[in-house]
């Protein structure tokens, strides 16, 4: 027999269960309909006969309202276990299954510090059901700061997460794929820096990282090279430990300006430069110290032995071993060069912003009559 509290709201549920892990059920139907408080009824009798202690479970806990219980128990897609299990917390799942995800290190630092982002967002009370809605307030801010790239990969990275644990036909795996990739441009491809680009870029940055893209662009390592196999800093050369020579050889560089020891791992600098210049990707502080060397003068044979590129030809190969000492006046060339162009670029803006001048403006002398002319 149906009833309501004082007589006032919807039909109220109140069954004893022959199970143990469900006892009582004490809560609302959500309707005033008997034909549908009927059918969650039959339904509840069904899940009882059945042994279904997941789907009951669920209802106890209010995890699935009794009407969402029975549209999906009729399309036979009801399945209390999954419902639970979306129950639980985000953060407390999601982050030990990445720790597990059986993927790269640098990949799954990559969406370590995605997740972070998406979880800052979230409560602690937040749910994985919560998932969608959190993806898409964390799609409208990315959006917002044009953060159109780390947005693309924490989707990706919910997605894995959600095909893993419920797979592709779960209601949760088709809500996190509903909500819509960002559309960017992508970056250039060999994208160097311009002398100004470069120290226009440098405020934007926390000032260790600012040293670390100065110093890779002055250097010519790679983020390998400079994060992971490292280097030594002599008084008037650098030896870089990298990959790029032959039977990995050391190579020597010349000092343009003292370099600055890495503080962070590749995915925090990556992560951080991708925010403040999303045209660029960490190798293109390499392909600047090409360019530059270029564009201030220093010979091909030169740059090549710099870069760790093979020799080209047998005289590059004797030039090498001789190369110890251009590395100071390669040094000097190559500075000399960048503050030239800060200056130039300095004097340009300067010249612009200046109030044009405005020339004297000078009245025409009037023509004098002299009395003569008059009485004539």
């Amino acid at each position: 027999m149906p009833f309501k509290v004082a007589g006032k709201g919807n039909y109220r549920i109140d069954r004893i269960f022959p199970f143990e892990s469900i006892g009582r059920i004490q809560i609302s139907s959500g309707t005033t309909d008997d034909k549908k408080f009927k059918a969650i009824q039959t339904m509840m009798d069904s899940l009882s006969s059945d042994g279904r202690t997941d789907d009951l479970d669920a209802l106890k806990k209010k995890v699935i309202t009794p009407l969402e219980a029975l549209a999906k128990w009729k399309t036979g897609t009801l399945k209390g276990g999954d419902t639970l299990k979306l129950a639980a917390n985000l953060s407390d799942s999601i982050l030990p299954w990445l720790k597990g995800y059986d993927i790269a290190d640098t990949t799954r630092a990559s969406y370590g510090n995605c997740l972070t982002q998406l979880l800052k967002l979230a409560g602690d009370d937040t749910t994985i059901a919560d998932l969608p809605a959190l993806l898409s307030s964390y799609r409208t801010l990315c959006q917002k700061n044009t953060t159109h790239k780390t947005f693309n990969q924490c989707r990706a990275v919910c997605l894995s997460f959600t095909r893993d644990k419920y797979g592709k036909k779960s209601s949760i795996y088709s809500a996190v794929n509903d909500v819509e990739l960002l559309i960017y441009k992508k970056g250039k491809m060999n994208n160097p820096f311009t002398v100004k680009e470069l120290f226009d870029l440098l405020p934007k940055l926390e000032e260790k990282i600012g040293k670390m893209a100065l110093t890779m662009c002055t250097t010519g390592m790679g983020p390998k090279e400079y994060l992971i196999d490292g280097f030594a800093v002599l008084d008037d050369r650098i030896i870089v430990h990298g990959e790029k020579n032959a039977h990995r050889n050391d190579r020597e560089i010349p000092i343009v300006y003292q370099p600055f020891i890495p503080s962070l791992q590749y995915e925090a600098l990556r992560w951080a430069m991708q925010n403040v210049a999303p045209d660029h990707t960490l190798y293109d502080f390499r392909r600047t110290y090409a360019v530059w060397m270029e564009e201030a003068g220093i010979l091909e044979s030169h740059r090549d032995s710099y870069m760790g590129h093979a020799a080209s030809r047998m005289s590059d190969l004797y030039l090498k071993q001789d190369l110890a000492k251009y590395l100071v006046q390669d040094g000097e060339t190559l500075r000399n060069w960048i503050e030239a162009e800060r200056k130039k670029k300095v004097k340009e803006v300067q010249k612009k912003s200046a109030a044009p001048e405005i020339p004297a403006f000078k009245s025409k002398p009037k023509k004098r009559i002299s009395k003569f002319a008059k009485s004539k």
